[in-house]
């Protein structure tokens, strides 16, 4: 064969599995968790989001009312926390600022120092009685702000935790009840307005109530507790009494037909009585009728 031909010959088996190859590709479909991971594999997380959404607007607007209400400041917890401890002065400071830089990552520049003060008193109100960032103080946190990255949290909890620990119990009493007062002076209880009437309805004696509208003499409804305990165990005592007369009638029934079929003898032997207590025995007994006749 010449050299010619052999090359010739080559190029047509290289056309034609390339060809092979390139219909497969066409014809081949991919599975569809393959598509929707291509699809979606550039969506990711976005932890550092700063865009300045409506919602995000709206929380921390909401934010600046409830400081603006209340009379709790951040000014007013750096004042008493570096107010009531002399020792340490300069590690609360650097806490207190560390808490303020972290408040600025997570509320952002936008709405000027006001709104970073806020958001420091948030997160020192959020921490204060806290070791670790847990579910709630991120959802707490992520309500108010938005997403915000974690590690800005775990700072702000780790210096507000440093900065109570040097605090005394009664120390962070007080501190407490700065949180609080305001909440506890504002509380309204359900139904504190609502004006109740402790005045019952005293029935007498004599006085009952008709049945439907009219009155009958048989029928009388009272609501003298006493009259209906009463009536309530006469029917109960009339019920029982019935029930035992019922009773004393089956077994009367049960002697007759077992005396029609004994003769008694003074002789001894097993009287009327003991045959009724052995039928009655093997009537109320839960053993199958094989069980007992091998008895």
């Amino acid at each position: 064969m010449s050299p010619l031909f052999r090359s010739r010959s080559s190029k047509r088996a290289k056309s034609h599995f390339s060809s092979y190859g390139s219909l497969n590709k066409k014809e081949m479909v991919l599975p569809r968790l393959t598509g929707a991971l291509r699809s979606f594999s550039n969506v990711t997380r976005q932890d550092d989001y700063r865009g300045d959404s409506t919602d995000l607007m709206n929380k921390r607007s909401k934010l600046r009312e409830q400081v603006l209400e209340s009379d709790l400041t951040w000014k007013k917890i750096t004042q008493f926390v570096t107010g009531i401890v002399d020792k340490e002065h300069e590690a609360i400071n650097e806490g207190l600022k560390e808490i303020l830089q972290a408040a600025k990552q997570i509320a952002g520049t936008d709405h000027g120092q006001e709104a970073i003060e806020s958001a420091a008193m948030f997160l020192f109100k959020t921490f204060y009685d806290k070791e670790t960032v847990g579910h709630e103080e991120t959802k707490a946190i992520k309500q108010m702000f938005g997403p915000f990255p974690s590690t800005c949290a775990t700072a702000a909890c780790n210096a507000t935790y440093r900065i109570v620990s040097l605090l005394t119990d009664e120390q962070l009493k007080k501190l407490s009840q700065h949180f609080h007062e305001k909440n506890i002076d504002d509380t309204v209880f359900f139904g504190k307005n609502v004006i109740f009437s402790l005045e019952m309805y005293e029935l007498e004696e004599t006085e009952d109530l008709p049945l439907n509208g009219s009155v009958e003499a048989d029928n009388d409804i009272s609501l003298d507790f006493l009259k209906f305990h009463n009536g309530q165990k006469g029917i109960s005592a009339i019920s029982t009494r019935q029930k035992h007369a019922n009773i004393e009638d089956e077994g009367s029934l049960l002697y007759d037909e077992v005396e029609k079929y004994v003769v008694q003898s003074s002789t001894g032997g097993a009287t009327v009585e003991d045959l009724c207590n052995t039928i009655f025995e093997m009537l109320a007994s839960a053993k199958s009728n094989d069980e007992l006749q091998n008895e």
